[in-house]
C-alpha cells in the first residue's frame, strides 16, 4: 500500500502556488497546478483574492464520493467564472482521480466550467477526462475534509445544516499579473427634498433644521354636536338645541367680562394706593375735603379708607393684677433668694386676691 501511495504521488507533476481555505470545520490547504490547468487556476485564484467564495456553503455532500461548494447563491445552479461566461475543460495524463483530497472543477457537462468546484472523499476513476483537476488538499487539514463529509444530508444529498467557507488567504500566488476585479457600486439618485409647507399653527425657536423639536398649538376645533355626528339617525330633529355659534359668543363674553373685573380691581388698588401716600405726605391729618372724598369713595366703590375705631374692653381688677404681675422682672439670684421671692409674690397675690373678693361681697350685699 505504502509503495502504491508512493507511485501515485510520485507520477503528479509538482505543484506551484497555495491556498488556504478556512472553513466552520477548519483549514484547508491547497496546493494547485497551474502549469497544466492555467485556466481554471487562473479563475480560481482570481475568485479567491476578490472574495467570491467568502460565505459559500458546502451545498452537496455525497458519502465515499465527495463535497461540493463555490455557488454563491447555495442552490449548486449559480455561480460564474472571471472569463464572463464558461470555459473549457483542462484534461492532463498525469492528473487523476487516484487519491482522497483531489480538486476538480465542477459541470453540468463538458466546457462548462463556472466558479463550483468539489473535493473527491477517495479514489473515482470514471470521472477520468470529464472535469479539470487544478489542486489538491494537503497536510493534516484532509482530517477537516473528513468532518465536512460527516454532515447529515436529505434524499437530495443536501446537507440539513451546511457547513460554510468563511474566507479564502491566497498564500503564494503563481500569477503576477491578477488584478481583481473591484464591484461598481450602484449610484443612487439623491432624492430631492420637497418644499415643507409653514404651518402657522407650529412655533419654532431658532432656526430648526428639518428633524428637529418642534412646538405645536392645537388650534380649537369646531367641536361637531351629535346631531352632525349623527346624519342618518332619523330619530334626531335637524335642528340643535343650542347653536355652536352662539355658544361660542357666550365663552367670550365670559371671558371678557372676566378680564374687566380683573382690572377694575388692579385699578382700585393703584388709586387706594396713590391715596394713602398723599395722606402720608400731608403729615397724617385728613382735612374735612379728604373726609368727604373718602365717604364718597366707599359710598360708590363700596370700600372704606378709614379703619373702625378700636375700643378697648374694660379691664376687672383681678386682670390688671394679673397683667401687673407678669411685667415684673424676675432678677437673677441664688435659689434660695428666688424660692422666697417667689412665696412673698405669692402672698401678696393670695392677699389682693382676698381682698378684691371682699370687695365685691360688700358690694352684692348693698
Amino acid at each position: 500500500m505504502a509503495d502504491g501511495a508512493s507511485f501515485v504521488y510520485n507520477t503528479e507533476p509538482p505543484t506551484r502556488g497555495k491556498v488556504v481555505i478556512v472553513t466552520t470545520c477548519g483549514e484547508l490547504d491547497v496546493e494547485l497546478w497551474p502549469k497544466e490547468t492555467p485556466m481554471a487556476c487562473r479563475n480560481f485564484i482570481q475568485l479567491c483574492l476578490e472574495g467570491y467564495y467568502d460565505n459559500n456553503i458546502f451545498h452537496r455532500i455525497v458519502q465515499n464520493f465527495m463535497v461540493q461548494t463555490g455557488d454563491p447563491t447555495g442552490t449548486g445552479e449559480g455561480g460564474e467564472s472571471i472569463y464572463g461566461k464558461p470555459f473549457k475543460n483542462e484534461v492532463h495524463s498525469r492528473l487523476r482521480f487516484r487519491h482522497r483530497g483531489i480538486i476538480a472543477t465542477a459541470n453540468s457537462g463538458k466546457n462548462d466550467n463556472g466558479s463550483q468546484f468539489f473535493i473527491t472523499l477517495g479514489e473515482c476513476k470514471w470521472l477520468k477526462g470529464q472535469h479539470t483537476i487544478f489542486g489538491k488538499l494537503t497536510g493534516k487539514t484532509i482530517y477537516n475534509l473528513v468532518n465536512i463529509a460527516n454532515y447529515e444530508t436529505d434524499d437530495n444529498d443536501r446537507p440539513l445544516h451546511p457547513p460554510k467557507i468563511l474566507r479564502t488567504d491566497v498564500l503564494l500566488n503563481p500569477f503576477d499579473d491578477i488584478i481583481p476585479r473591484v464591484k461598481e457600486e450602484k449610484k443612487v439618485a439623491p432624492k430631492k427634498k420637497k418644499k415643507r409647507k409653514k404651518k402657522l399653527n407650529l412655533l419654532s425657536f431658532d432656526d430648526q433644521e428639518d428633524g428637529e423639536d418642534v412646538v405645536e398649538f392645537q388650534s380649537k376645533k369646531k367641536e361637531k354636536s351629535a346631531h352632525a355626528l349623527l346624519k342618518d339617525d332619523k330619530t334626531l330633529s335637524t335642528t340643535p338645541a343650542v347653536e355652536e355659534d352662539k355658544a361660542q359668543e357666550t365663552d367670550i363674553n365670559k371671558d371678557g367680562e372676566a378680564a374687566s373685573r380683573i382690572r377694575e380691581k388692579l385699578k382700585r388698588k393703584n388709586k387706594k394706593k396713590k391715596s394713602e401716600k398723599k395722606a402720608d405726605d400731608g403729615g397724617g391729618k385728613k382735612t374735612a375735603v379728604d373726609l368727604e372724598i373718602a365717604k364718597l369713595r366707599a359710598d360708590v366703590y363700596g370700600e372704606r379708607d378709614e379703619e373702625p375705631e378700636y375700643k378697648p374692653k374694660k379691664e376687672s381688677a383681678l386682670d390688671a393684677m394679673l397683667m401687673g404681675y407678669k411685667d415684673k422682672k424676675v432678677k437673677k439670684g441664688s435659689k434660695k433668694e428666688r424660692e422666697e421671692k417667689t412665696l412673698s409674690r405669692l402672698d401678696s397675690f393670695l392677699a389682693d386676691l382676698q381682698s378684691v373678693k371682699a370687695t365685691s361681697g360688700s358690694g352684692k350685699r348693698e
